[in-house]
């Protein structure tokens, strides 16, 4: 039954105004800068280009290039709102429309709420890690993907690149594409946890829509200004969720609480939503 609610709910959210609305926005802020910086290049001689990876968007500005503007732009201000795009107010249209109680008769508490659960987190994943990837992928077809310059700027600062790369140096300069593959996926399962704490607040507070998907929105940015406000600027949501490159003090253990703790919220929400809080039956 599980698996029966899965397929229905992602085939809805598929279907939903909201997820289309949100996903192709973000495919657009990564796509097109990725297109305008390979016109940018076209024409240069080859030996003048770093490798693919030195453009992508995550490297924050060490090319130079409009999609680093622009993924910087995306994780300071658009990704938690976009994200909680992806399914988080099915659960509220669903008591809206009276029709919680009859879907919760056919198929059960555990599955009716697990499902959607999973589908909302599916969703929020995807919305972050396809565009990412495309963008990363178009640049890879069109740039070499090696080069005899360590960065853009070489040789005048041939360290420029790795010199704030706080952990896992070795992993990026030798596997580079896997390296940002790996951030692609953390960054999709941060999207993913924060588009399921969008959820899982519909299942206990009868806000409205809007609220629903713009309080885990409003609380990145406070938990973002509030850490800054503290000179705590390693541990901000939005550096947490790209590659430690020119941003001193991140430690991995940041990144293991924050979805660590997404995680739990998430996890003893809707469990306790099955199990304890009945308030539609």
């Amino acid at each position: 039954m599980l698996r029966k609610m899965f397929n229905m709910n992602f085939k809805l959210m598929l279907n939903q105004r909201d997820f289309l609305l949100a996903f192709f926005s973000s495919l657009l802020l990564f796509l097109i800068p990725a297109i305008i910086d390979i016109a940018t290049l076209y024409g240069q001689d080859i030996a003048a280009l770093a490798p693919a990876w030195c453009y992508f968007g995550v490297v924050n500005g060490i090319a130079g290039s409009i999609l680093s503007d622009f993924v910087q732009m995306y994780n300071l201000f658009f990704f938690p709102f976009t994200v909680s795009m992806a399914f988080s107010a099915c659960e509220f249209d669903e008591k809206n429309l009276n029709v919680d109680k009859f879907i919760i008769t056919r198929s059960g508490r555990a599955a009716h709420y697990l499902s959607q659960a999973l589908v909302t987190f599916t969703g929020g994943f995807l919305m972050v890690f396809l565009p990412s990837v495309l963008s990363e992928l178009t640049l890879m077809a069109a740039i070499p993907l090696q080069s005899n310059k360590l960065c853009p700027n070489y040789p005048l600062d041939p360290a420029l690149l790795l010199q704030n790369v706080n952990f896992f140096q070795y992993f990026c300069c030798h596997y580079p594409y896997l390296y940002y593959f790996v951030y692609d996926i953390i960054g999709s399962v941060i999207g993913g946890l924060i588009g399921l704490l969008s959820y899982s607040i519909s299942l206990y507070f009868k806000v409205n829509r809007f609220l629903v998907i713009t309080i885990p929105g409003i609380i990145y940015l406070a938990a973002g200004l509030i850490l800054d406000i503290f000179g705590l600027h390693a541990m901000t949501p939005e550096n947490l969720i790209v590659p430690p490159i020119e941003t001193e003090g991140i430690k991995p253990i940041y990144s293991v609480i924050l979805i660590g703790g997404l995680l739990a919220i998430d996890f003893i929400s809707v469990l306790g939503k099955i199990y304890i809080k009945k308030d539609e039956i």
